[in-house]
């Protein structure tokens, strides 16, 4: 179908979507393969009519791969008649590579007499803001639910995310001072001892289970502080794996433990910023940056990375990074993950890598 109009009445549309003013609208022709998408729908993408063939094919191609499963299942078993509506959330992957949380909603309004599906309708909404929103209170619910001790959220690099008050008093930091700074500036003893410590708790991380133990830390001014640690993980779906590093000195009675009202605010406010500042830096950089799992698995792929190596993120996302590799250089990437595993620092370095032409 391919004309510029919607092919089927304001009603149906209503019904499906009754207050989203910007929805995508779809219709798939189940007998040809072909679908009519709205203008709308094509902003949604990022993709012009003429680029694409409008059919299951694209459909999937703009699913995030980690999705696609969920959503294709719940699309089929509509298709065979065992639910009354597909309505599921599900990551978008636009043409330049960013990701936009969707909410899709699909009825089948036609069927032959044997009831096989012939003609299907639906809506799409992005609704990335709101997921984002949610995003930020499930963060700072888990950093609320510990206000009694001294909380830390840390990723992967062992960088802090978000320090409470009671952390930052505990180690003599001013507020918001170690957004952004390594882990490695709390705990005191050599740079072998702080390797040490990180790979003992890597390694309880990974088995599930929570990291305890009483470490001797230092505070801004050098003097020591010995704290009783717990370090559990969670994943984010904004910051991927996170840490959530409880701490409270052996003495508790020295720290007062209550938070006012307006520290609850200002830190909630600093998350906010520190992802928006986080999200700004990825999209407008002028370096390709690539972001993976421990397993080497691609998550992320920004538009300087496609073009430099002349993949689109729908295209990597959920490979392996070693197929930007050449044969003589895979090594590489079992000595980078040794090194980030064992908490060690990565310099710059020249290397090789293979573009989508090579």
């Amino acid at each position: 179908m391919e004309s510029n109009s919607s092919p089927f009445a304001l009603e149906e549309r209503l019904e499906l979507a009754p207050t989203a003013a910007d929805e995508g609208v779809w219709d798939w022709d189940l007998t040809t393969g072909r679908a009519y998408l709205s203008p709308q729908y094509y902003r949604m993408t990022g993709y012009e009519p003429a680029q694409v063939t409008p059919d299951l094919e694209f459909f999937q191609k703009l699913v995030h791969p980690e999705d696609r499963a969920v959503v294709m299942d719940s699309m089929n078993a509509h298709l065979r008649g065992e639910t009354k509506m597909s309505d599921i959330f599900y990551r978008m992957v636009r043409q330049n590579g960013s990701i936009r949380y969707i909410r899709g909603k699909g009825r089948v309004i036609e069927r032959d007499g044997d009831g096989n599906p012939l003609r299907m309708i639906g809506v799409i909404a992005d609704e990335t803001e709101i997921r984002e929103s949610e995003a930020h209170s499930e963060l700072m619910a888990h950093a609320l639910s510990s206000a009694f001790e001294g909380l830390a959220l840390v990723d992967l690099k062992g960088r802090f995310l978000y320090t409470n008050a009671v952390f930052e008093a505990m180690f003599g930091y001013e507020p918001g001072e170690l957004i952004g700074r390594e882990v490695t500036i709390i705990n005191a003893g050599s740079d072998a001892d702080k390797s040490e410590l990180h790979t003992s708790i890597l390694l309880a991380l990974n088995q599930n289970a929570a990291w305890n133990g009483i470490l001797s830390n230092q505070k801004k001014d050098g003097s020591l502080v010995v704290t009783e640690s717990r370090v559990n993980k969670f994943v984010h779906p904004l910051y991927g794996e996170v840490w959530a590093v409880l701490q409270w000195i052996v003495d508790s009675n020295l720290w007062n433990r209550r938070r006012t009202e307006s520290q609850t605010r200002w830190e909630r406010s600093l998350i906010h910023r520190a992802a928006q500042l986080h999200r700004s830096i990825v999209e407008n950089s002028n370096d390709a940056i690539i972001s993976k799992t421990i397993d080497g698995t691609i998550t992320g792929w920004n538009s300087m990375a496609e073009a430099i190596f002349g993949y689109s993120a729908i295209e990597v996302i959920g490979q392996r990074i070693l197929c930007l590799f050449p044969d003589d250089r895979v090594a590489e990437e079992d000595h980078l993950l040794s090194r980030i595993i064992q908490g060690q620092h990565v310099s710059h370095f020249e290397s090789v890598r293979l573009k989508k032409s090579d």
